[in-house]
């Protein structure tokens, strides 16, 4: 009698043991796909930014920053000229 007890909490814990390790395997197989998934996501993103920095209008503004700043130097250079005569 004290031995079929037994048989049958080991037979139940084994059982409970074994439907927790499926659940375990389920979700880090669930945690891979979504690793991939967010991998693909980060790769699809820099692909875009990366065709943002080419696209004409970002190479405008780019321009446009650096013509700022040469005419700000520029300006300073003729201040600086003006004062030495």
């Amino acid at each position: 009698m004290v031995k079929e007890k037994e048989v049958w909490y080991v037979t139940r814990k084994t059982k409970y043991a074994s439907e927790k390790v499926e659940k375990v395997e389920h979700v880090e197989k669930g945690l891979k796909t979504l690793n991939l998934k967010l991998k693909a996501i980060d790769t699809k993103i820099r692909s875009f930014d990366a065709k943002k920095k080419n696209h004409p209008r970002m190479k405008i503004k780019e321009f446009t920053k650096k013509l700022n700043v040469v005419h700000v130097t520029a300006q300073i250079y003729q201040r600086e000229t003006i004062i030495l005569q």
